[in-house]
């Protein structure tokens, strides 16, 4: 993917950044495949350059360690070694350490060209991991994350089908797939907490192109399943992603003097979130288009 640079030195990965910065790139993104060496290098160099440090949390860096980095923005709950859940339990270190030695087998796995049994999505593991959920710590990993005013970016959509995607691959039988469910309730749960605290949630999906916005309309209803208000995953969706991008100044809320990009809908979305969905017209770059012309571009 044009988009992914691959790293392998530190000094390549200092270098990397310096040469985004020069095309005025607007912020760098990590990856959970980075050694923790490449990830402290990428973002210690961001901050020289003052970059913004968003994305994913790579396997062998704590959720809480992230504050450190000066990362502003997390992706997925950390990602599909999940991350968050792992700060938020009890027994923290071992599975950060489990997870350590799954990412080395990996890797090791991708130069041998092996598959690797990734514990994560295997029941055994994720019992545990929801047995020893500690309120107290996640309490104050969310507060930590409010007061450095790190977004999170859940992509309850695509979370919500991780252990589905990973059955084959990972051989995945029907108990394994049911503490997958089990571990997206929980997941549920966290985003509706992490908002209470005080944490910003925004409105990302990670679909694929080819769902177009029917998947931001399946997340807007997760984030209200998970504990948000309409209004407020409304918010995660425009004013609140505009903040956390630095662009509030042009866009996100519907003032005179700010881009005029709208969605008219016939029904009220702070009565069903769904209503997202009844589509009257858009406005795009001074263009009104209608009901039946949107229905027409869909079409082909």
């Amino acid at each position: 993917m044009p988009l992914i640079v691959d790293l392998f030195t530190e000094r390549q990965a200092r270098a990397e950044v310096q040469t985004l910065k020069q095309h005025d790139v607007d912020y760098i993104e990590v990856d959970t495949t980075l050694t923790p060496e490449l990830y402290w290098a990428v973002a210690d160099q961001a901050r020289k350059q003052n970059m913004r440090l968003v994305g994913h949390i790579p396997p062998k860096i704590g959720a809480a360690s992230i504050v450190q980095a000066n990362q502003s923005n997390v992706e997925h709950l950390g990602g599909r070694f999940l991350n968050v859940l792992v700060a938020c339990s009890s027994e923290g270190d071992y599975f950060m350490g489990v997870l350590a030695a799954v990412y080395d087998e990996i890797l090791k796995g991708l130069k041998e060209k092996q598959q690797v049994k990734e514990q994560q999505f295997t029941a055994g593991f994720d019992k545990r991991l929801l047995d020893t959920f500690d309120e107290s710590k996640a309490q104050r990993l969310f507060r930590l994350y409010a007061k450095n005013g790190v977004a999170q970016t859940p992509t309850l959509h695509v979370l919500k089908t991780l252990w589905e995607t990973n059955k084959e691959r990972e051989k995945l039988n029907d108990r394994d797939m049911e503490f997958g469910r089990k571990i997206f309730a929980k997941d549920l749960e966290i985003v509706g907490e992490m908002k209470r605290a005080g944490v910003p949630i925004l409105a990302g999906t990670d679909g694929s192109y080819d769902e177009g916005g029917e998947a931001l309309h399946g997340e807007l209803e997760l984030l209200v399943e998970a504990g948000l208000t309409p209004l407020q995953a409304l918010q995660a969706a425009s004013r609140d992603a505009a903040r956390t991008l630095d662009v509030s100044k042009d866009m996100g809320t519907v003032q005179v003097g700010k881009t005029a990009d709208l969605v008219l809908l016939d029904a009220n979305p702070l009565k069903n979130i769904s209503n997202t969905r009844s589509i009257y017209a858009v406005v795009l770059h001074c263009h009104l288009f209608s009901k039946d012309q949107l229905s027409m571009m869909r079409s082909h």
